[in-house]
């Protein structure tokens, strides 16, 4: 092979894996924005109960140590992480903790933190969602 056919064959590469991950980063980003307009953004009330670097997953897409999660009275509150954040336009998604309270306690029965990762599967707006465990116990 040439010098050129190298250079374009390399040029070529480098174009498609550009293109994959920037169509998978934006179908992560587009399920989140979606996500977050079912639950608006609302302010954090004091004495929230605050803690950085938490995982949260969304359907498929797992955001590991890319949350800041804050649980008051009222909400949930899952900021994405700075970063993360500017993949996902930024959005903060306030759950109100009624939600939460129905989703664990539907038809499906009492939401249980799962054995080995100590996370909550919920159903909320049509969508899975995995939370921390202790997400429901500061709740």
């Amino acid at each position: 092979m040439t010098t050129w056919q190298i250079l374009i064959l390399v040029g070529c590469v480098l174009v498609m894996d550009t293109v994959i991950v920037g169509a998978v980063l934006a179908a992560t980003g587009a399920q989140w924005k979606r996500f977050a307009t079912y639950f608006p953004e609302r302010p954090v009330l004091a004495g929230a109960q605050r803690r950085t670097w938490q995982t949260v997953r969304l359907g498929v897409w797992n955001w590991g140590w890319s949350f800041t999660i804050c649980v008051d009275a009222q909400c949930v509150h899952l900021t994405p992480g700075p970063r993360v954040g500017q993949l996902m336009g930024g959005r903060t998604a306030s759950i109100p903790v009624e939600a939460l309270g129905q989703t664990a306690t539907g038809a499906g029965g009492a939401a249980k933190p799962r054995r080995r990762s100590g996370r909550i599967k919920l159903k909320l707006a049509g969508r899975s969602i995995e939370l921390p465990s202790w997400v429901m116990t500061g709740v």
